[in-house]
Order: C-alpha cells, then sequence, then structure tokens
C-alpha cells in the first residue's frame, strides 16, 4: 500500500509540476515546429502536408495536420489523411526533453504513442492494422523483409541505435530474406523481438502459421555492415506440409521424417546452415 502511495504521489507531483510549467509560458507557437521536427527526427525523413490548424481538447492545445506526406524514410512515401500532435503529460519536460503525444491515420493503417526528443530519442506507442510495407528501413530486423498488416506494441529508444521491445501479430503477408527470396507466405507471424545492443535483435518468441508451414523461432540475429552477412543463432521448431519440400531444400533444410522437425540454424542470412 505504502508503494501504491508513493508512486501515486510522484504521479500527481509530475503532472502538477508539468502543468505549471505550461501554463507559466510554453510558448505555444512553437509547437507545430517542434512537432514537425520530432516527428521528422523519429522516422528519418521529411514531412509535408496541405493544411494545418491549432485545436484545444481537455489534455491541451495541439497541431492537427492533414494530407500529409512522409519522404525520404523509405523509398516509398508515407501518406496519411491526418496527424496530430499535442504536449505528453511527462515527467521529461522536468529534465528539458521534449514530449509530444503523436496521433495518425491514414490508408497505411493507425498509429498512436509519445515521441520523446533529447539525445537519445524514445518512442512508446502502438500500429494498428499498418502497412509494414511502409515502415522506415531501420525499423526492421536486418536482412528480413517482413510484409503484411500488423498490430503492434512498440517501446524502443534511439541514439546511436535503437533500443528496446517490439510485441507483434501479422497477418496475411510474407517473410524473406536470405534464400527465401520469393517470400513465405504466411496467415499469421505473432512475437516479441528485442532490439539489444551491438544492433543485435534478440528472437523471444516468434511463432508462424501458413499454408506451406508452422514454425516457432527463438534465437538472436547478429549486427554486420551487410544485411546479409548477419550472424544467426536460431532454434526452430517445424511442421512442414510435403509442398514445401522444394522451397525448404533450397535453404538447407531437408526433411528426414513426417511431423515436426527440431532444428539449430547458425551461419548468416545469405548462406544459413541449418542442423
Amino acid at each position: 500500500m505504502e508503494n501504491r502511495t508513493t508512486v501515486l504521489a510522484v504521479g500527481a507531483g509530475c503532472f502538477v509540476l508539468t502543468l505549471i510549467f505550461l501554463l507559466a509560458g510554453f510558448p505555444y507557437d512553437r509547437l507545430e515546429s517542434r512537432g514537425v521536427m520530432a516527428i521528422e527526427r523519429v522516422v528519418g525523413g521529411r514531412m509535408s502536408f496541405a493544411e494545418s490548424e491549432q485545436v484545444f481538447g481537455l489534455s491541451g492545445p495541439a497541431f492537427e495536420w492533414r494530407d500529409v506526406r512522409i519522404t525520404g524514410a523509405t523509398a516509398r512515401p508515407l501518406d496519411l489523411d491526418r496527424l496530430r500532435a499535442r504536449l505528453a503529460w511527462s515527467s521529461s519536460w522536468l529534465r528539458g526533453v521534449p514530449a509530444f503525444h503523436i496521433e495518425l491515420e491514414g490508408p497505411n493503417g493507425s498509429a498512436v504513442g509519445v515521441v520523446s526528443l533529447g539525445s537519445r530519442p524514445s518512442l512508446d506507442g502502438r500500429l494498428e492494422q499498418f502497412d509494414l510495407a511502409v515502415l522506415p528501413d531501420d525499423w526492421t530486423v536486418s536482412g528480413i523483409d517482413l510484409l503484411g498488416l500488423a498490430d503492434a506494441e512498440i517501446e524502443v529508444t534511439g541514439g546511436d541505435q535503437w533500443l528496446g521491445e517490439v510485441a507483434l501479430s501479422v497477418t496475411n503477408g510474407s517473410l524473406s530474406g536470405g534464400r527465401f527470396r520469393s517470400g513465405v507466405p504466411f496467415h499469421e507471424l505473432s512475437g516479441k523481438l528485442q532490439l539489444a545492443g551491438d544492433n543485435r535483435t534478440e528472437i523471444t518468441s516468434l511463432h508462424v502459421t501458413g499454408p506451406l508451414l508452422t514454425a516457432d523461432i527463438t534465437g538472436s540475429i547478429g549486427p554486420a555492415a551487410n544485411p546479409g552477412e548477419a550472424p544467426l543463432d536460431l532454434a526452430v521448431e517445424l511442421d512442414a506440409d510435403p509442398r514445401a519440400t522444394g522451397l525448404l531444400r533450397s535453404f538447407g533444410i531437408r526433411l528426414r521424417t513426417k511431423g515436426i522437425q527440431h532444428l539449430k540454424v547458425s551461419g548468416t542470412v545469405d548462406a544459413p546452415k541449418v542442423r
């Protein structure tokens, strides 16, 4: 009970101090430019829009942009119907680190979250039915192309590299990389990825179900200057349809018996070794 009271007191204190800070003279006319800067810094691209306006609500003033286009993050521009940014209630302001609450909606899905700037920008939010084809390249796992519609919870911190956790569920997509150039179709892919130090991705859990195979994967994908040279250390539990025999053989996997196979994958993305 005492711990709970302490947490509530600290939270209330941060809220009150931040409110005083804002009411004491935060330059609202700079909200739009700071919001644009926050978005551009996180996605690594440039933002343009047809129109914008300042709006007010219970959470405070915000800017809303319409007919937004973000370019430079990927070869394919990200088009949005609406994007809104406001000041986020966060203790980071007390450290001089701006934080913004971001909402976006568009033909490629929707997202909501809190973006903090500073020397180590961070993102804490979620995606809903988001087309993964439009995500910035450095948000994807090295050497792996994942396509489909995703629901995801994201909590990452940037700087020299992104650190944190991504929990996702992707439907009606494909997974490609290494020798799977044409992609392996799936009905659903779900799991948790840990973006660790040294540009390493830890696969805490990854479950794939599709028309040709079912697989459970854990392990890690290591860092490399060339994505195809990223080292693999994976444990795979695989149950494949006989129709997938040719595809799996091209990846170095030879099915010896029917049923579930327990495999170890090492080597690199472009030259995996399966045993």
